[in-house]
């Protein structure tokens, strides 16, 4: 198990927040860490840069470009000259 500082909090715990309804500053604790001040990982730093490589990367290989074409001009029937 790997064990890395919080990247949501940098390691203090709490995150400080504005709370726009009263506009005061309030602090919560992190979500992401639940005030542990760690994360706690299954696979190593190396692996898990290397497997969001690899989603962005097929990701991008999935977009398809389209290119838009402007329609044909139709040639007009009537002739307006009076």
């Amino acid at each position: 198990m790997y064990i890395e500082t919080c990247p949501k909090c940098l390691g203090y715990g709490t995150v400080t927040g504005l709370r726009y309804k009263t506009m005061k500053v309030e602090k919560v604790t992190c979500q992401k860490c639940r005030g542990d001040k760690v994360v706690h990982y299954k696979l190593s730093p190396e692996l898990r840069e290397r497997k969001k490589r690899e989603k962005a990367a097929r990701r991008k290989k999935a977009e398809i470009p389209i290119r838009w074409v402007p329609p044909k001009k139709i040639p007009e029937e009537y002739d307006y000259d009076i």
